[in-house]
C-alpha cells in the first residue's frame, strides 16, 4: 500500500469518527480508500443529506488536531466481540475472520477505535485540513439490494492542498462536458422511471450515433475476418452452470422465469457463442474461427452504482 493510499485510509477513519460524533447512534460498517479519496458505509439513525456535507467536513477538521499516531492491536475473539458488541456489522466481520482463521485487529486513533487490518500513515499531524473534503452522500446496501440499506459518504484526499484544489477544478470543468448533460442538450438518450434506472432509451439522434459507431466497428471486424452471428438475450441456467459464470457471478445475473424453465438474461456473450462453435465438428484447418455481434447484455447493478451510460444494467458490446 503506497503512502497516498495509506493517507486516504487514515482519513477514512477520521470520517468515521466525525460521523459518530454527529450521530451518536450511527454504526460504522466499512471505510476503505479509493482512487481519489475515501468513503465510509454507515448505518445511521438520522438521515444524512447533501446539506450535511459541509458539517461532516468541518467536524473532521475539528477532530484532526487531536489525532497523531495510529495504534494497532491484535484482539482475541472474545475481546473483539466485547469491543464491538453494539455493532452487528463489525460482529459479522469478526465471524468471517474466525471462520477463515484470520487475525482480528483493531486500530485506535485519538478516542476513536475501528476494526481494521491496518495500513495508515505514521502521523495525522502530516495531514493538512485543506487536503481533504467530503464530496457527496449516496445510498448503498449491506450486500445486495435485499439487505439493509446504508448511507455511503464519499470524500477526496490528496497529499497537498494544491493537488486537491487542482482536482476539484478539473472535476468542475469535466461537469461542463458530462455526457449526461450533452445527451440532454442534443437529445441522444434518456431514462424512464417506468422502464427503470440503468436502462437507457436512445432517441433517433442517439440511435444514429450508435449506428455510426457499429458501422465503423463492422469495417474493422470484416478486415480481420470476423463473421456475424446472432444469439437470443436469455438462456437456461444450465448454460451458465456449464460455463462457470453462475457460481462466480451469481449476484450479477438477472433471472427470467418461464412456465417450467428458469432462464438467465445474458450477462456476457461467450457462453452462447461457444455453443455456436460447438454445433459442428471443426478441424484445425478451420481455425481461426472469429465470431462477432453487437448485442445487449444485462447485469444486476446496484442502484447506487448506476451513472449515465458509464454504469448501466443494459450494455451493448461486441465480444468479437
Amino acid at each position: 500500500m503506497d503512502n497516498l493510499t495509506k493517507r486516504r485510509h487514515s482519513i477514512a477513519h477520521l470520517l468515521g469518527a466525525a460521523v459518530v460524533e454527529i450521530d451518536k447512534d450511527a454504526k460504522l460498517v466499512y471505510g476503505p480508500p479509493t482512487d481519489d479519496g475515501f468513503f465510509y458505509d454507515v448505518k445511521t439513525s438520522k438521515t444524512f443529506t447533501e446539506n450535511d456535507i459541509s458539517k461532516i467536513t468541518e467536524k473532521m477538521k475539528k477532530i484532526l488536531p487531536s489525532w497523531d499516531e495510529f495504534t494497532q492491536k491484535e484482539l482475541q475473539e472474545k475481546d473483539a466481540r466485547e469491543l464491538f458488541s453494539d455493532n452487528t456489522y463489525k460482529k459479522s466481520f469478526i465471524d468471517q475472520a474466525v471462520k477463515n482463521k484470520q487475525k482480528i485487529t483493531a486500530v485506535w486513533s485519538g478516542d476513536f477505535v475501528d476494526l481494521c487490518a491496518g495500513g495508515h500513515i505514521d502521523s495525522m499531524k502530516k495531514v493538512s485540513p485543506k487536503s481533504f473534503i467530503v464530496d457527496r452522500i449516496s445510498a448503498s446496501h449491506w450486500g445486495d439490494e435485499t439487505k439493509p440499506s446504508l448511507t455511503r459518504i464519499y470524500g477526496f484526499a490528496f497529499e497537498t492542498d494544491k493537488e486537491l484544489e487542482d482536482y476539484l477544478h478539473q472535476r468542475k470543468e469535466a461537469k461542463k462536458r458530462d455526457h449526461r448533460k450533452i445527451a440532454k442538450e442534443m437529445d441522444l438518450f434518456s431514462f424512464s422511471d417506468y422502464v427503470g434506472p440503468g436502462l437507457p432509451l436512445f432517441s433517433p439522434r442517439g440511435a444514429a450515433m450508435r449506428e455510426a459507431l457499429t458501422d465503423k466497428i463492422d469495417v474493422l471486424l470484416k478486415k480481420y475476418g470476423y463473421e456475424k452471428v446472432w444469439i437470443p438475450h436469455i438462456a437456461q441456467e444450465e448454460l451458465y452452470k456449464k460455463s462457470g459464470h453462475l457460481g462466480k457471478y451469481d449476484d450479477d445475473l438477472i433471472r427470467a422465469y418461464g412456465k417450467n424453465t428458469k432462464y438467465v438474461m445474458k450477462a456476457m456473450n461467450c457462453p452462447h457463442h461457444i455453443q455456436i462453435f460447438d454445433n459442428l465438428p471443426k478441424s484445425y484447418k478451420d481455425l481461426p474461427v472469429r465470431y462477432a455481434e453487437h448485442t445487449t447484455n444485462y447485469r444486476d447493478e446496484q442502484s447506487g452504482e448506476l451513472l449515465g451510460l458509464t454504469r448501466v444494467i443494459s450494455i451493448t458490446q461486441d465480444d468479437g
